[in-house]
């Protein structure tokens, strides 16, 4: 049986490249992206790679990997480590979005953890994010008048 991620030729890698920073910085200038961050603001690059090396040098146990379709780079998940749980954020170009594309890349992420619980905040508005985190085994763990709150326990 061949696994869909070789369909695909989709691959997830840790982030480790300055052309990779560079990426990040790009897609998350992007308005359909960034309208759905908790901090909308659109930076600098120096501002961009302050947050990285804050974000990510600073503590280890974060995560960020970019997803590549072939050779070509079309999004990232960054999982951000608080408190024991990590804290997941996804963003794919849009011409890649509904493709199942985030899905796959999930999963294969999902490989990297044992015993944790990941977290994923969305705004009520963001219903294709809603949809995506229901159907990738994400229960909801609380709501507020802006947001809900989603979890899932890796085994």
């Amino acid at each position: 049986m061949m696994n869909i991620t070789n369909v695909y030729m989709m691959n997830i890698q840790r982030f480790k490249q300055n052309s990779d920073i560079r990426f990040v910085y790009e897609l998350r200038k992007k308005l359909n992206i960034r309208k759905n961050f908790t901090n909308s603001n659109l930076n600098t690059y120096t501002d961009h790679l302050k947050w990285y090396h804050l974000i990510f040098k600073k503590n280890k146990k974060n995560i960020f990997f970019i997803i590549r379709l072939k050779t070509l780079k079309i999004g990232y998940l960054k999982y951000d480590f608080i408190k024991n749980n990590y804290f997941i954020s996804i963003a794919i170009k849009k011409k890649y979005q509904n493709q199942g594309l985030a899905k796959i890349a999930l999963g294969e992420s999902e490989k990297f953890f044992k015993k944790k619980r990941i977290f994923a905040y969305v705004f009520l508005k963001n219903k294709k994010s809603l949809s995506f985190f229901k159907s990738t085994g994400f229960k909801i763990f609380k709501t507020d008048t802006k947001y809900v709150c989603f979890e899932k326990l890796i085994k």
